[in-house]
């Protein structure tokens, strides 16, 4: 890596290259912290993924519970992952003994429901109710506020 001199004997270090949007970044850490929901519309890899930016917790809970309403016994497979699913809250919920400067970890994942794909020259998938989606904040590309909608 080289240097940039500026001033005589005063080198200055380039910028680190950044993966995540910060203000995306920021955005998402906020809706962590409140719970709040926004409409959202996000270029991954090409894709346009749209839906409703919601908060790790709301995620966590939401994917628990549709896997719990398919659990036929307390000891089938559906129930585990709804009770390890449903534990992952804990990583949003600030803890009782936590001052108030307390907040979730940095966002490295965003998290949306009633998502939906979009490809060029075809009607958005899936075609009846939306998915829950998460994905890794470094592999977005782009992103609008407000989700797109099919027309």
């Amino acid at each position: 890596m080289t240097q940039t001199v500026v001033e005589e004997d005063q080198p200055v270090d380039p910028p680190e290259q950044i993966n995540i949007d910060w203000f995306l970044q920021s955005t998402v850490e906020l809706i962590n912290r409140t719970g709040l929901q926004m409409g959202i519309t996000l270029t991954v890899g090409g894709a346009k993924i749209a839906g409703t930016l919601v908060s790790g917790k709301s995620y966590f809970e939401d994917i628990s519970s549709a896997v719990n309403a398919v659990s036929k016994k307390p000891d089938d497979i559906p129930k585990a992952l709804s009770d390890l699913w449903s534990s992952y809250t804990e990583f949003y919920e600030k803890p009782e003994d936590a001052d108030d400067s307390w907040a979730p970890p940095p966002a490295g994942y965003i998290h949306l429901k009633d998502a939906y794909y979009f490809e060029p020259g075809v009607d958005r998938m899936p075609t009846n109710e939306g998915l829950t989606w998460r994905g890794q904040l470094s592999s977005v590309d782009g992103f609008s506020i407000g989700a797109l909608q099919p027309g």
